[in-house]
């Protein structure tokens, strides 16, 4: 938690079902599990994720971690070549720069045959909807899958 306390920009975690993605929430810092291949598991796969496990960081901004991505993808000899991941196309720390276009955006406010979701949580979701539409994206409810 030396990333959210601010004593430093980022620090290594592991996703194997959750483990950056769930802190991250919990913390008020981003997390992201990059796909399979994208970092090199180098020296040797996570023995207990493996091999869903993927290595990258807690960070306090997208930025941060785009920038972090940047230095860590790619393949290293002794990866398992199906598992490497396809070119990024250029570098993570642009992408975050530019503006990304019109956004589908499918809107869930409750799960089919799930516990009931609190009034305030449906509140704040369709909160974050209308800001999403008033910069321009679609909005769609749906049913959660």
């Amino acid at each position: 938690m030396a990333v959210a306390a601010g004593m430093v920009p980022v620090a290594h975690a592991n996703d194997g079902g959750g483990s950056i993605r769930i802190p991250a929430v919990v913390n008020g810092l981003f997390g992201l599990k990059p796909s399979r291949g994208r970092v090199s598991p180098a020296p040797y796969p996570s023995s207990f994720a493996a091999p869903n496990g993927v290595h990258h960081a807690l960070t306090r901004t997208v930025r941060d971690s785009a920038l972090l991505l940047d230095v860590t993808a790619g393949s290293l000899a002794g990866d398992d070549a199906p598992r490497t991941g396809p070119g990024a196309g250029g570098p993570f720390s642009e992408a975050v720069r530019r503006e990304p276009g019109r956004l589908r955006i499918g809107l869930i406010e409750s799960l089919r045959n799930g516990p009931d979701v609190d009034p305030e949580c449906v509140a704040a979701v369709r909160g974050a909807a209308g800001l999403l539409e008033s910069l321009g994206h679609e909005v769609t409810p749906m049913a959660a899958p």
